[in-house]
């Protein structure tokens, strides 16, 4: 196996690993919509099952619909990072690591959906005291943080790292 490869599935691995152990705590600990305050007016562990997609997105669909959905795309997610990640040359490690940070969040989340056909969340954070947007923030998952990191880390690559490999710098 390439050594580029070693770094995907170690780098993945603790990750899905914690986020599958974490979901699983959560499952046995809590009942469904049970909440446990850790700090209060803003951060909460409440076990919920999300049919839908980021943020709930979807969710109001046929059963159907979500369970061929949320297989199919995030199979297709998968696919397309590790041609990405299979086509990064070795000095993007920001780019590589930002791969891998997805990657690991989709399959998290997609062992859930092959699983239970929802995904279990269960970081449930209030905003509503924070003026001018008084929402309250979706519940989340390890899964989803690391696919939000690997996202805000892409980002961040793209405008100030990419142009540098491109030229070759």
């Amino acid at each position: 196996m390439k050594k580029k490869y070693v770094y995907l599935v170690l780098g993945s691995l603790p990750i899905i690993a914690l986020d599958q152990i974490t979901k699983e705590w959560i499952q046995l600990k809590f009942h469904l919509f049970e909440s446990l305050t850790i700090i209060s007016k803003f951060l909460y562990i409440t076990y919920i099952h999300n049919r839908g997609g980021a943020f709930g997105l979807f969710s109001n669909m046929g059963e159907g619909f979500l369970n061929t959905f949320f297989v199919i795309v995030p199979l297709l997610a998968v696919a397309f990072i590790l041609y990405l990640y299979h086509n990064a040359e070795t000095n993007q490690k920001l780019y590589k690591l930002s791969l891998i940070l997805i990657f690991s969040g989709a399959i998290g989340n997609l062992i859930d959906r092959l699983r239970f056909n929802y995904v279990r969340d269960f970081i449930d954070v209030d905003l509503t005291w924070v003026p001018f947007y008084k929402q309250h923030w979706p519940a989340f998952n390890v899964a989803d943080s690391s696919i939000c990191i690997g996202v805000t880390l892409l980002i961040i690559y793209s405008f100030f790292f990419e142009h540098k490999h491109k030229r070759g710098v």
